[in-house]
């Protein structure tokens, strides 16, 4: 992976979640570290499923947990990008979450996820956090760093 192109890294067929992991985690570190080294070329990772990857609950990491924290915190400085997908907010380590500066909020109905939500995004309005469970279908707000101010979305 040496070229300016996309790559996609599928795992779902790995049916052996601690396999899946440490393959996730031995990618991300060897890029990482590439990274830290000046090697390489900027990289934006995206993690489906992020609570699974990068679980919330004490004793439930694994091997990509500990490095998707790692590149949440310092893969700025090393031009690397961390976009994380979930459905369930509040089942991502919050270490990871916190770290997020843009995000892309879409329908939520449990009050858990929407109090990661309020915990994590600095300056969402109560307001806003009351729209999330009303969404419909591809409707959400944009907000964070990357935007002056949140902005209502339909996709």
């Amino acid at each position: 992976m040496n070229k300016p192109k996309i790559y996609c890294i599928d795992l779902s067929e790995v049916h052996d979640e601690d396999v899946r992991y440490e393959l996730s985690a031995t990618i991300l570190k060897q890029i990482f570290n590439d990274k830290k080294e000046g090697k390489g070329m900027n990289t934006m990772f995206v993690v489906e499923e992020a609570h699974n990857f990068a679980p919330e609950r004490k004793g439930s990491g694994n091997a990509a947990s500990k490095i998707l924290q790692k590149i949440a915190a310092e893969g700025r400085k090393f031009n690397i990008g961390l976009m994380i997908i979930t459905q369930r907010p509040a089942s991502v380590s919050k270490g990871v979450l916190n770290q997020c500066s843009t995000q892309a909020v879409f329908r939520l109905v449990n009050p858990n996820d929407i109090g990661a939500i309020k915990e994590s995004i600095e300056g969402i309005t109560e307001k806003e956090l009351e729209m999330l469970p009303k969404f419909r279908q591809g409707e959400g707000i944009f907000t964070g760093v990357a935007i002056e101010e949140s902005v209502l979305v339909k996709v």
